[in-house]
């Protein structure tokens, strides 16, 4: 099963019009529907440790859709274990 990611686009609260991606992998074995519903409480949790970023918009991706971007973002390197109940 390929890794899951949430691919956040995160722009400055200070400056909206400077905006990245960034990557929170999920270590779950979830499919990609479960993903998009436990996604918003991960985001939540992403935001609690980077209050100068304001979250636009974001996506489950697959490892796989990523490797195919021309320029992947920023790839968080200590993310949270998502959580699903």
């Amino acid at each position: 099963m390929p890794m899951l990611y949430i691919v956040l686009t995160a722009c400055l609260v200070s400056s909206p019009d400077a905006c990245e991606e960034r990557y929170i992998p999920l270590y779950a074995d979830i499919s990609p529907m479960a993903c998009m519903m436990g996604a918003q409480a991960e985001i939540a949790r992403w935001q609690e440790t980077h209050a100068d970023l304001d979250v636009s918009r974001w996506q489950c991706k697959t490892d796989e859709m990523i490797a195919l971007a021309e320029t992947p973002g920023e790839l968080d390197v200590a993310p949270h274990p998502i959580e699903l109940e």
